[in-house]
């Protein structure tokens, strides 16, 4: 880790672009000697170990202030994919959302472009609906190494910008639980809005601040996290999308498919580890549900005018 994260950031509202003018929700009870590159890795074991998070008076938006200074391009390049264990229900869940994306524009015609999709199980997905023209934009080098055959060529080894893929390219971009960690919105939007064709469709998958297992479990849910910069609602969500020149903004909840087990990690109250063990070699563990624990997408369009 670099030797400058002790160094706090003041962040602002990424909708209003005020500082300040903020209530504490949840307080910081994470030192720096806890912060390592494993914290910073997808769908790792909840810790509950997190900044301080506070809401904006005027529009809602949950933010992490102040941050800690970090690079984050050199923790997610050395950050590690983890969670093969989940592909199966993952799979099936944003298959799910990108059918419903599919249903704007011309599948077999189309490029498509995912940000941040760990070893490429979604594009993958993509290539059975249909999709020909497919890539991929992935910091996490080991998570590049474990993509699929026919993925891994069509993977950039980097953080998110339009110049890599040429500015109008794409008919579909998507980001799966990743624009809850970017520490500039605007900018991450009006990249994604450059890289798109005109008409063409944005879908984000983000956790939802305001669900009711979030409001239950209040700062034990697994997303009041160091991980998470901003944490949205359906209201806010559609704000700052709205605010960012895309339209037809369309906000919904969708269930996902997740093992028992996962599940399980997921609350704050943890189950003696013989049981644990026992229902691991009685296979219960792996049963999967779907289940709405508290996850929104929105899709929305750059119009051909804009």
């Amino acid at each position: 880790m670099p030797q400058d994260r002790s160094s706090l950031i003041e962040t602002k509202c990424a909708i209003c672009d005020t500082s300040g003018n903020s209530k504490v929700v949840y307080e910081a009870n994470i030192t720096l000697e806890e912060i390592e590159i494993a914290t910073f890795s997808a769908r790792r074991i909840p810790d509950r170990k997190t900044n301080q998070w506070v809401k904006c008076r005027t529009c809602g938006l949950f933010r992490s202030d102040p941050i800690l200074k970090i690079d984050f391009s050199q923790i997610y390049h050395e950050s590690k994919f983890e969670y093969s264990s989940e592909i199966y229900g993952l799979s099936r869940t944003y298959r799910r959302l990108l059918c419903i994306a599919s249903e704007k524009i011309e599948v077999s015609k189309s490029n498509i472009l995912e940000i941040g999709g760990g070893n490429g199980f979604a594009l993958y997905e993509a290539k059975k609906l249909g999709y020909l023209g497919v890539t991929g934009v992935e910091p996490s080098q080991d998570a590049i190494n474990k993509a699929p055959q026919e993925i891994r060529p069509r993977m950039i080894k980097s953080m998110f910008s339009s110049k890599l893929v040429g500015e109008g390219s794409q008919d579909l971009v998507f980001a799966m639980h990743v624009f809850d960690h970017v520490p500039d919105p605007a900018d991450f939007l009006a990249n994604i809005r450059s890289s798109l064709a005109p008409n063409g469709v944005l879908l984000l998958a983000v956790h939802n601040v305001n669900s009711l297992s979030a409001n239950i479990l209040k700062s034990a849910s697994p997303i009041i996290d160091v991980e998470h910069t901003y944490l949205y609602d359906k209201k806010t969500i559609e704000l700052i999308v709205a605010q960012a020149g895309f339209e037809n903004v369309r906000v919904s909840s969708y269930p996902n498919l997740y093992s028992l087990e996962y599940l399980l990690q997921l609350v704050p109250v943890k189950l003696p580890i013989k049981l644990m063990n026992l229902l691991r070699k009685m296979g219960i563990l792996k049963i999967k549900f779907w289940i709405r624990l508290g996850n929104i997408y929105v899709l929305a369009t750059r119009t051909a005018k804009n």
